[in-house]
């Protein structure tokens, strides 16, 4: 579906509420970018358990090989590095995320990888884990603080090696620039992000948002005439 063939929908659907609401094609747009972030994240809260989720969510993973580190110089653990990797622009939400490990110990010619999962932690429960040998990281597993927002994603590895690669599959989210399009181009397209069974499920979403603030002022407005015609009432009453 091309954003104008949504649009247009959308401005009928309003019409039918209330045939002299006009809404600009700059709100629209503000409208359908939020409707995408609020459809990605309801359907990821349940994306590693559901299959539907998955469904609608597919267009927009995103795989990447990440091998820009560099050392996180706020947090200090001895006997542990502390890297930061550079993410892409547009992660919303990690889906699958691996890492390569490589013994420092070892001559350039002799390189030997170790592939380690990833599980999130957060810094307190860093805290509390750390001299547990049977939780701690080691060359198959490595810990990455579980916290928002940034760039970056922060591992802790062994001290004795260095990352040297991040795979990670990733959920992205849209964020279009013209609502009107009338044809297909990158980055203003639905079908790049969602497929054609689902589309229609922006809809009411963006409709939903966009009538939310004139439905506050029609209440607001109703309330007045309301309070308007009792005092006229009150004043014949008195006369």
């Amino acid at each position: 579906m091309v954003l104008g063939a949504l649009y247009a929908e959308v401005e009928r659907q309003i019409m039918n509420l209330d045939n002299n609401m006009f809404i600009p094609s700059s709100e629209a747009l503000m409208a359908l970018n939020r409707a995408m972030h609020l459809y990605v994240s309801t359907y990821y809260k349940t994306f590693e358990v559901n299959e539907e989720s998955r469904k609608r969510l597919k267009r927009m993973l995103r795989p990447s090989i990440i091998t820009n580190f560099y050392p996180n110089t706020d947090i200090v653990i001895n006997g542990y590095k502390v890297i930061n990797a550079v993410l892409p622009d547009d992660i919303k939400y990690t889906v699958l995320e691996v890492v390569t490990l490589q013994p420092i110990s070892l001559p350039d010619d002799n390189v030997i990888n170790f592939t380690a999962k990833v599980y999130p932690i957060t810094l307190d429960a860093v805290m509390s884990n750390i001299d547990n040998p049977f939780k701690r990281p080691h060359i198959k597993k490595v810990w990455r603080l579980d916290v928002t927002g940034g760039n970056h994603h922060t591992f802790i590895i062994p001290n004795d090696f260095n990352l040297s690669r991040y795979d990670i599959t990733y959920i992205t989210v849209p964020v279009f620039t013209d609502i009107t399009a009338i044809v297909n181009t990158p980055g203003n397209s639905l079908d790049d992000y969602l497929n054609e069974t689902y589309q229609h499920e922006l809809i009411p979403i963006v409709v939903d948002l966009l009538i939310a603030p004139y439905k506050s002022m029609l209440s607001q407005n109703k309330v007045e005439e309301k309070e308007e015609e009792l005092q006229k009432q009150q004043e014949e009453e008195t006369k």
